[in-house]
Parts: structure tokens; C-alpha cells; sequence
């Protein structure tokens, strides 16, 4: 009777230690799998801002200078560009060190276009050739991306390129 009762403890106690492992083993992956969440959100919305923020430079740029269409452009500009920097900043805090440089590059280049847009009036005809720094700068920041999640590169981004400027 004395060993069925040892037997007994033992086996709670294994029990119970398994249980405060088990659940000390599953915070610790959640609180992993959280932070890759964060991290592959900025990195999407980042991603996602680039296109609208791009899109909004166009309209910009395709106004002539000097007038109240391109002056209403420029404010509005003006307004999303606090999304757009809410969005790196969030890469800034949960992302990578080669995804944050490489945006910090790309946030580079869309500002000189954002500068370039606001001065001049660059004609659709030759929109494909002035944002290709900034194309180029977003091709590095996948590539950054996808390295970082541990995803082969992209051979079409860079095999395309050719095409977004012929």
C-alpha cells in the first residue's frame, strides 16, 4: 500500500511539472509568434503604404507647377505623408536591421521624388524613368523582407525591371 501511495505522489507531481512546463514552453511561443506577427504586419503595411503613397506623388507630379490642382495635390501629399513615416516607424520598431535599412533607403528615395513631384511636372511619358530609384529601392526592401522571413528571393523582380523602364 505505502509504494501504491509513493507511486501516486510521484506520478502527480510528474504531472504537475509537466503541466507548469508546458505552459511556461507555450507563453514562450506565443509570445514568439506574437512579435513575428508585428513584424510581418509592418512589413505589409509598408509594402501596402508604398503603392498608395507612390500613387499620390503621380497625381502630384502629372499637375503643372504653379497651380491651385497642384497646390491641393501637395496638401494632401503633404497630409499622407504622416502615414506613410507611421508605417516605417512601425518596421523601425518590430522589423529586422536589413528590412529597417532597407526602408530607411527606400524612405529616402521617395522623398527626393516627392521633392522632384512637388517642383516639377513630370509628364506620364517619362513617370516609368524618374520612379525607378524609388522602384529599385522597394525591389531591395522585398528582398530584405524575404530574407528575413526565411523566403527565397524573387528572380522576377529583378529579371522585370528592364521592362518597367522600356
Amino acid at each position: 500500500m505505502e509504494n501504491f501511495v509513493v507511486t501516486a505522489l510521484l506520478a502527480a507531481i510528474a504531472g504537475l511539472a509537466g503541466l507548469v512546463i508546458g505552459r511556461f514552453w507555450d507563453s514562450r511561443s506565443e509570445s514568439a509568434r506574437w512579435r513575428r506577427d508585428l513584424r510581418v504586419r509592418s512589413y505589409e503595411d509598408v509594402a501596402k503604404e508604398f503603392y498608395h503613397h507612390r500613387a499620390l506623388i503621380q497625381g502630384c507630379s502629372a499637375l503643372p507647377v504653379d497651380s491651385s490642382e497642384k497646390e491641393k495635390a501637395v496638401r494632401v501629399l503633404s497630409e499622407h505623408h504622416a502615414v506613410w513615416n507611421q508605417q516605417l516607424t512601425a518596421l523601425w520598431i518590430h522589423g529586422s536591421e536589413s528590412a529597417a535599412t532597407t526602408a530607411y533607403s527606400l524612405d529616402h528615395e521617395m522623398s527626393a521624388l516627392r521633392r522632384t513631384a512637388i517642383r516639377e511636372q513630370i509628364p506620364f511619358s517619362s513617370w516609368h524613368l524618374r520612379r525607378e530609384p524609388v522602384q529599385q529601392a522597394f525591389d531591395d526592401y522585398l528582398d530584405a523582407v524575404r530574407a528575413d522571413l526565411s523566403l527565397p528571393a524573387l528572380q522576377v523582380l529583378r529579371s522585370n525591371s528592364p521592362d518597367r523602364i522600356s
